[in-house]
């Protein structure tokens, strides 16, 4: 077995890390400096922070078998690679939430096929791991900040190389693991640096290509979009992807399709609310309100028979409804439907003209988004999927001013709560302000199995 001393080298790799906006074409060349400013400080070294510790470990020797892809510590042992996807430490931690909008599961099945012998992708992928497990006291937090540091190094590297479209398809789906490593790390919202994501960013804004060329580097794509609407909803701000350039190809795309495929509907699900967020928060590429509501019309005019939930029980003022899918795809494509209708309707309240009917208004549009509200909630308290609760946890934060009924309200603290309980997402620090927010009291977590 060969032993490779840990060195950190990032202050050394990070002077490097500069990308070549000749062979990227960046339509922005302020683009390129995007990571290397917010990854790093003006000393090129990571910046500490409070949810995410980025200094070397204190474990200073790291075993690599040079054949067999040796994981070691993970367990205070060694554990072959295969051992940890076989095991299910890779697929529960973040495979399946990563596939929800994959019919292939190409994080399932073509990153466990690579990732042994695939230096990158293999410490993206134990960082996530050890994070995640860590969340759980299974794993030492250590190790997560270990992995995440190599895999940093290794990307850096691979940055430097002149031809980086050769290794396109390891470099972006190893950029949403580690945005997911940076997600489960930042246990408050301001200690969110977005490294992961504002690089991500240029590598998508950089090519349309990459979204439309298939396999795993389009699977990559969708995984980031999930991620940049999950932030933007988070704080309310537009998306960090150009999306002017990405939504005139898929409309030319889309036109041609008859009705579109499942997976093609899940994504313009997606898109339509991609683009409500860029018009909804003041984006210069915003589409306007009424090609919006086209698109809304004319995907639920393709999708009424297909996604329509196998059993539905509405919700009242205490609880959400009830609503079963088939497909956990199926109920992501609805909760981005209800959520761009529901930024839509928010927006127009915001911008309509105070005196006689104005109090009407608000009713009206109020009762309006508690009914989106319902499907969007109660979907994501019906099922066992993390990515459904993970999205409505996340749309809480934009929408909490519409929630109003204590019962309702309580339902989603609940959800919060479960969400961090079993999924190891941190939300405490949401929950304590959406309480503060709602005057309401923060419940003890109901005990419930974990799900590491």
């Amino acid at each position: 077995m060969l032993i490779v001393s840990f060195v950190d080298e990032t202050n050394d790799i990070a002077s490097d890390y500069k990308a070549d906006t000749t062979a990227w074409k960046f339509e922005l060349e302020s683009d390129a400096a995007i990571i290397t400013d917010h990854i790093f400080d003006q000393d090129g070294n990571f910046p500490e922070d409070a949810g995410t510790t980025l200094s070397a470990p204190i474990i200073d020797r790291f075993e690599l078998a040079a054949g067999s892809s040796t994981i070691s510590m993970f367990y205070g042992r060694s554990i072959p690679s295969t051992t940890f996807f076989n095991d299910n430490l890779y697929m529960g931690a973040f495979s399946v939430p990563l596939d929800v909008c994959d019919k292939d599961n190409r994080f399932g099945s073509e990153v466990v096929r690579r990732a042994p012998s695939t230096p990158l992708l293999l410490n993206a992928c134990l960082a996530v791991a050890a994070r995640h497990l860590s969340k759980f006291g299974r794993c030492n937090a250590e190790l997560a900040d270990h992995h995440h540091e190599k895999a940093v190094q290794m990307l850096l590297a691979m940055l430097n190389e002149e031809d980086l479209d050769r290794h396109i398809d390891t470099i972006l789906p190893s950029t949403v693991i580690l945005r997911l490593f940076e997600q489960l790390s930042s246990n408050v919202p301001v200690h969110d640096l977005q490294r992961h994501l504002l690089g991500g960013s240029v590598f998508i804004n950089s090519r349309t290509e990459y979204a439309l060329g298939g396999g795993l580097t389009q699977a990559a794509f969708w995984v980031f979009v999930l991620q940049d609407v999950q932030f933007s909803l988070a704080y309310q701000r537009p998306l960090k992807m150009q999306t002017l350039p990405f939504s005139r190809e898929f409309r030319r795309r889309w036109q041609y399709e008859n009705g579109g495929t499942e997976q093609s509907l899940i994504h313009r699900a997606i898109w339509i609310l991609v683009e409500t967020i860029q018009h909804c928060f003041g984006h210069h590429e915003a589409v306007a309100e009424q090609k919006l509501s086209d698109g809304l019309a004319e995907w639920e005019s393709l999708t009424s028979e297909i996604f329509r939930p196998f059993y539905h029980e509405p919700g009242d003022a205490e609880t959400f409804g009830t609503l079963w899918y088939t497909q956990p795809g199926h109920v992501i494509a609805i909760q981005h439907i209800c959520m761009a209708k529901i930024l839509l309707l928010s927006k127009r309240a915001s911008n309509s003209r105070m005196g006689i009917g104005h109090g009407r208004t608000l009713r009206e549009t109020h009762n309006q988004i508690t009914q989106y509200a319902d499907v969007l909630f109660g979907s994501a308290l019906s099922t066992d999927e993390a990515v459904p609760r993970f999205f409505a946890c996340h749309a809480a934060c934009t929408m909490a001013s519409w929630i109003t009924s204590p019962g309702l309200q309580r339902r989603v603290l609940e959800l919060l709560q479960a969400t961090e309980q079993n999924h190891g997402w941190p939300w405490g620090y949401i929950v304590e302000r959406l309480a503060e927010d709602w005057e309401t009291e923060v419940l003890p977590q109901k005990a419930g199995g974990t799900q590491a």
